[in-house]
């Protein structure tokens, strides 16, 4: 048991996340529709993490042409 608490705290990272059921109940209820919440917002932050990388490739070509 012992190795397995060591690579948990090695490896990985706990997120916890606090959402207002007034302000941010259309935030809530998307979560709660999605079968995988872990699986969803990975995605959403690997979509965004590329877009950016996109923007930052294509910004850096067009300084390069001037």
């Amino acid at each position: 048991m012992d190795n397995i608490y060591k690579w948990r705290k090695q490896n990985q990272v706990r997120i916890y996340l606090e959402l207002n059921k007034n302000s941010e109940d259309d935030v809530i209820q998307k979560l709660e529709s999605v079968p995988n919440k872990r699986q969803y917002l990975i995605g959403l932050v690997r979509k965004d993490l590329n877009a950016r990388l996109s923007a930052d490739v294509s910004t850096s070509s067009k300084e390069k042409e001037i």
